[in-house]
C-alpha cells in the first residue's frame, strides 16, 4: 500500500502557508491548501499543518487513494483530489491506471479551464508529483 506521509508531505510542498484569497482563487482564504468556500466552519487562519494533515487524509486519502500500491500514482492523486477535487481524482484513478495517463488527463483537465495564468505552477505541480 501506498503511504500517506509520503504523499501528503509533496502536497504540502505546493500548497504553502496562509493566503488570504483573491478575486482569481475562487477558494477564497487558505491555509495549507484548505480553502474556507469548502470549509466555511474553520478557522482557516490559524489552521495548523496538523489539522490539514487531518483533513488530507480523513476527506481525500481515503477515498481510495489508500489501496494503491504505486506511490507515484498515489502521490498524484492526492494531489489531484487536493487541488482538482476528490471526485476529479476518483473518475481519473476509474479511468487511468498508470501515472503518465493520470498526469495527462489532469494536464488535459487544467488547460481546458483556459485559465492560462495558472497553467505553469498547474503544469509544474502535476510533473513534480
Amino acid at each position: 500500500m501506498a503511504d500517506f506521509v509520503q504523499a501528503v508531505k509533496l502536497v504540502l510542498v505546493h500548497e504553502g502557508g496562509y493566503s488570504p484569497g483573491s478575486a482569481d482563487d475562487p477558494g477564497g482564504e487558505t491555509n495549507f491548501g484548505i480553502a474556507k468556500r469548502w470549509y466555511p466552519e474553520l478557522d482557516i487562519k490559524n489552521l495548523t499543518v496538523d489539522d490539514a494533515v487531518a483533513i488530507y487524509r480523513q476527506k481525500y486519502w481515503t477515498t481510495g487513494m489508500q489501496s494503491l500500491t504505486d506511490q507515484a500514482l498515489a502521490n498524484c492523486a492526492l494531489d489531484c483530489a487536493v487541488n482538482q477535487g476528490p471526485g476529479i481524482a476518483q473518475q481519473f484513478l476509474i479511468n487511468f491506471k498508470n501515472l503518465r495517463e493520470f498526469q495527462l488527463a489532469r494536464l488535459l483537465r487544467y488547460a481546458a479551464l483556459g485559465k492560462t495564468q495558472f497553467n505553469h505552477a498547474w503544469f509544474s505541480r502535476v510533473l513534480d508529483v
